[in-house]
């Protein structure tokens, strides 16, 4: 309340005189002027309308529905806390304040999301200065609105129609430090006439997390001047549009700048990310989109109309395509990966290529060169980076060569740029313990060759990962190579290992057929999986997935994908896999439209 009050006295005109304290409460008496708990007013526009010019109102525990509240007249209004102290489906907008400065903490704003029943949560007009932190809001229409100033900071917003919508904002506006989740139908944030020569709305150290939301995360329209940095925007991913930052018409002043992007979705197709413009501008306008980490998705920054867009020291990995419609002004960028302590929090591992690799004219806290990603620049965090071990080695495979009389070993390959080697550990035990009697390799490849077994046993293998600095993983999954039982259980007329037969026809048009044979070694029913890829290894159908005895199946595609959609004409490949082992090579098939 003491910094409260050093607000009002810096930001209003004329000195504080007094400073009373007004109640509501279920509990209270209702007796005016309400100045204790015991009396405390029934309704809170009761407390608001008892309180002077500086004076503090206290709203109790429970819930709170009245209709058109003013909140207004240079106070602070307080609440018991988020969950504890509710203002449920308003009617219409509980705060209006008139020029007036407002603090308004310890609220939760609910609204009817489920039933469509919206209710505003803070309306402010004529440019008032408002404080709105510590603060929850849910199934609102949009949280907090209008022509107003100040900071909006320390609030959970979670699954409203939108979460901050302002216009002619004269003054500066800081949204900052808050929690955005499941945000939805409307735009997440709606910036309008900022009036760039005077103002600044920044947008920083927010988690925005698994929004869902059906239109764009940012619209800036008309003369905006914003500065969104050091957010974290993780699965941030628009499902039903490719565009997830539109910037406006004209005389904007966008700088996108040390964020970290995760766009990883449960969907098959994550969309674009970031896009430099959607509208045409009045006037030529470059967007700056610098010192960011944009991982897992399908296209790094998509610029529609090829507006000029400076794209600086920004780290892009596992991502389809990088830019798309950007031209010149590329500079600075590296593609790998940015090694991640943990996808929750994404702060930087030792050794990681992000650090120290930002815009050499921007530091970091500590006076360094800028880090990449949310916690890099000024505004950022000085942290320890620790040295992890590698990721554990996943997705094994196997293939089997009876003509070579050679098993091969294949897992996805570690990326980090402290990685040195992997140990492979072989046993004809299930469930064996690691150890330096049973490695039989160190490659610095993801793949091992093993030409040293018997026909006559089974092998399980099991793999770690070894950095630079001997840090090594936890052991892979087992993989187990089944060949128990192959002299006795076998028809010496009949294939001894798994067949995957030429498809036919091949080439086709609208229906092919997938042949596919399984010897009777091992457990039984095995585990059988057959699955369609594309070029690029990205699966794009499941034919098969169960377990299945001993012998001949087949199977037809149509040449769809999951989704019964219609693959492009082009070349892909059907691979079978036998209780996780892949022992036969993948087939080429021909889609031709």
């Amino acid at each position: 309340m003491r910094a409260y009050r050093i607000i009002l006295a810096i930001l209003l005109a004329g000195g504080v005189t007094r400073a009373d304290y007004h109640y509501a409460s279920h509990q209270g008496s209702d007796e005016y002027p309400y100045t204790s708990w015991e009396t405390a007013a029934a309704l809170i526009q009761d407390a608001l309308n008892a309180a002077q010019p500086y004076d503090t109102v206290y709203v109790g525990e429970g819930t709170w529905n009245e209709a058109d509240t003013n909140w207004t007249g240079n106070l602070a209004i307080i609440g018991m806390g988020m969950q504890i102290s509710e203002l449920e489906n308003y009617e219409l907008a509980p705060i209006t304040n008139y020029g007036d400065t407002v603090l308004i903490e310890g609220f939760s704003f609910l609204g009817d999301w489920e039933n469509h029943t919206l209710s505003p949560g803070i309306s402010c007009r004529n440019m008032g200065y408002v404080l709105v932190k510590n603060n929850y809001f849910s199934g609102t229409a949009w949280a907090v609105r209008g022509n107003m100033s100040g900071q909006v900071v320390n609030n959970i917003f979670e699954e409203n129609c939108g979460v901050l919508s302002t216009y002619a904002i004269k003054n500066d506006l800081l949204f900052a430090d808050n929690t955005i989740i499941h945000d939805g139908w409307c735009s997440s944030f709606l910036l309008d006439d900022v009036h760039p020569d005077t103002s600044i709305v920044h947008i920083r150290n927010n988690f925005f997390f698994e929004g869902d939301n059906q239109n764009n995360v940012f619209d800036f329209w008309w003369a905006v001047n914003a500065r969104i940095h050091n957010n974290i925007f993780y699965r941030k991913i628009n499902i039903e549009s490719p565009v997830h930052f539109t910037f406006g018409y004209s005389s904007d002043k966008i700088h996108f700048f040390s964020n970290t992007i995760d766009g990883r979705s449960e969907e098959e197709s994550p969309s674009p990310i970031i896009t430099g413009m959607k509208y045409t501008p009045v006037n030529d306008t470059t967007r700056t989109i610098d010192n960011n980490i944009i991982v897992n998705c399908e296209v790094g920054v998509y610029n529609q109309r090829a507006y000029p867009a400076k794209l600086r020291y920004n780290d892009l990995f596992d991502i389809e395509q990088y830019f798309e419609g950007l031209g010149e002004f590329i500079e600075g960028n590296v593609f790998t990966d940015p090694m991640f302590m943990d996808s929750s929090d994404f702060y930087l591992q030792a050794f990681s290529p992000a650090i120290d690799a930002g815009d050499p004219d921007v530091f970091d806290s500590d006076g360094s060169r800028s880090d990449i990603g949310a916690y890099g620049g000024p505004n950022g965090e000085s942290y320890e980076y620790f040295d992890l071990p590698p990721r554990i080695p996943d997705n094994l495979r196997a293939e089997v060569s009876p003509e070579m009389d050679t098993v091969f070993i294949f897992w996805r390959f570690n990326t980090e740029s402290d990685f040195d080697r992997y140990q492979v550990h072989r046993d004809t035990l299930p469930d064996f313990e690691p150890d330096i009697f049973n490695m039989v390799g160190e490659p610095d490849t993801s793949m091992y060759i093993d030409a040293d077994f018997d026909w006559s046993h089974s092998y399980y293998y099991k793999i770690s990962g070894v950095d630079n600095q001997d840090n090594m993983s936890d052991y892979s999954e087992q993989l187990g190579v089944i060949f128990t039982g192959m002299e006795d259980n076998f028809d010496p007329n009949l294939p001894r290992s798994s067949v995957l037969y030429q498809n036919y026809p091949n080439p086709f048009n609208q229906n092919t057929v997938i042949k596919y044979y399984l010897p009777d070694i091992g457990y039984q029913p095995a585990e059988v999986k057959l699955e369609i890829y594309d070029i690029l290894g990205r699966a794009v159908r499941t034919l098969v997935d169960d377990h299945q005895y001993p012998g001949e199946y087949s199977v037809s595609w149509d040449g769809r994908d999951e989704r019964m959609d219609d693959l492009p004409s082009g070349v892909y490949f059907c691979r079978l896999l036998v209780s996780r082992a892949e022992l036969t090579k993948p087939m080429k098939l021909v889609l031709m439209r």
